[in-house]
């Protein structure tokens, strides 16, 4: 099998992984996400979130008692896996960078989604249905954008290597060194005119050879 059957082989692997964990665990995890709206809220002291039932909270604000749906389309369970899928594609430099990285962009997706959601239910709770509709479908859809679009750049940020890169592969301006690079001590001979000289092949620093 070739390189290019294996990567494609690999995507379909994850993206049909990604499918059947979503059927598989989006129902008991909109009941989660809930539940963990719901206790951060009643800790925040909204009293007015009264109860919970499957995917749904009670509200009980004065303008009114109301139901909360957590559909599947507002659950954070599709973004994670989407940016999971994302990250298995990638070729890590280091495991340890890479599991790090995707809990760090998961918990980042999750703890966004909930923080939307219950913004949303205290626009509700503050200002009524109409309010918290309109909160959810503008400011609420952005903020989830935002941080799943973060979440993902943190990824990539988190997978890069820790260490410098080498001169020579710096760019178009490679091999060519300014007045300020640092030059290591054990790989100098002699200093002659102010020029500096390898101790090897290479030329020397700000002069030509005699």
């Amino acid at each position: 099998m070739t390189v290019g059957q294996r990567s494609i082989l690999r995507v379909l692997t994850v993206m049909a992984a990604v499918g059947g964990g979503f059927v598989l665990l989006e129902a008991p995890f909109r009941r989660f996400e809930i539940l963990v709206c719901f206790h951060a809220l009643r800790a925040l002291g909204a009293h007015s979130v009264a109860a919970t039932a499957g995917a749904t909270m009670l509200i009980t604000p004065r303008s009114g008692a109301f139901w909360i749906v957590l559909t599947p389309s507002c659950s954070s369970l599709s973004a994670i896996l989407a940016v999971l899928a994302l990250a298995l594609c990638l070729r890590p430099a280091s495991g340890r960078r890479w599991y790090v990285g995707s809990a760090v962009a998961v918990a980042v997706v999750f703890v966004g989604n909930i923080i939307r959601i219950d913004s949303s239910v205290a626009i509700g709770l503050v200002a009524g249905r109409a309010a918290l509709v309109l909160f959810h479908d503008w400011v609420g859809s952005i903020f989830g954008f935002a941080s799943v679009l973060g979440a993902w750049v943190l990824l990539l940020w988190l997978q890069l290597p820790r260490h410098n890169v080498p001169a020579a592969t710096a760019g178009p301006a490679a091999g060519v060194l300014s007045s300020a690079t640092t030059v290591p001590a054990a790989e100098l001979v002699t200093v002659h005119d102010g020029a500096a000289r390898w101790s090897g092949a290479g030329p020397a620093l700000g002069a030509s050879q005699p």
